[in-house]
């Protein structure tokens, strides 16, 4: 009995220290584990710690380039106006580089008939009186603008008709219209137009209809004219 009873304690005590070696197993494995989790909590410290040393530094980042940009919109005014400087600059040096006659960059003219003319199609009609000729673009000889200095040009023509009649008339640049008159019965047919002219473009007035029309000059008065002016260089 007593021998029974003994084998039995053996046994548990056996048995409990297997159990006992089985905890002291999970133990060092827990503290294994603590360890790997200490090891990456101070992982996961350090590039908290990175990231925000980097959140820091694209804050300033994006404090300094608010600042620039603020910078460059208080100057935004003095730099366009500098720009607008220059651009007269240069358009005042190509004139009077390659103005010459006309170094001042202004042009305008105004021709007038002084006798009636009698046109066949497409003639020119050559204002043959010039009041005002700056810049020397106009050429009474042929009827002819020739433009000086490109830009936005002001042109107008006007062509009286005879009596009993109808003249028609247009406005060509290199001959392709711009405009055209109408006038019937000593009509004054006039018109004005605003357009956008390069260097060596040539203007003129001419007869478009079919058949033969007469342009009705009126003497002194001279009913029937064609002026240019540039109001503005490029």
């Amino acid at each position: 009995m007593f021998i029974s009873t003994l084998l039995n304690a053996v046994d548990e005590v056996q048995r409990l220290s297997s159990h006992f070696e089985l905890v002291l197993k999970r133990l060092e494995n827990l503290e294994k584990d603590n360890q790997r989790l200490k090891v990456k909590n101070a992982e996961l410290s350090t590039k908290t710690l990175k990231l925000e040393k980097s959140n820091l530094v694209l804050v300033e980042k994006l404090e300094k380039m608010n600042k620039s940009i603020k910078t460059i919109m208080n100057l935004n005014p003095t730099i366009a106006g500098k720009e607008r400087d220059d651009v007269r600059l240069k358009s005042g040096k190509r004139l009077l580089i390659g103005g010459g006659k006309n170094a001042t960059g202004q042009v305008g003219f105004t021709a007038v008939l002084t006798h009636d003319l009698t046109l066949g199609p497409l003639q020119t009609l050559e204002y043959d009186k010039v009041h005002t000729n700056i810049g020397n673009g106009y050429d009474a000889r042929h009827g002819y603008f020739t433009v000086p200095v490109s830009g936005l040009y002001i042109v107008s023509a006007t062509s009286c008709s005879g009596a009993s009649q109808g003249v028609r008339t247009e406005i060509v640049r290199n001959g392709i219209q711009l405009a055209a008159l109408y006038g019937d019965d000593y009509d004054l047919a006039s018109h004005t137009i605003v357009v956008s002219l390069e260097q060596n473009d040539e203007v003129w007035v001419r007869h478009f209809a079919e058949g033969t029309s007469t342009v009705h000059a009126g003497g002194n008065r001279y009913y029937s004219s064609f002026s240019g002016v540039l109001i503005a260089a490029f």
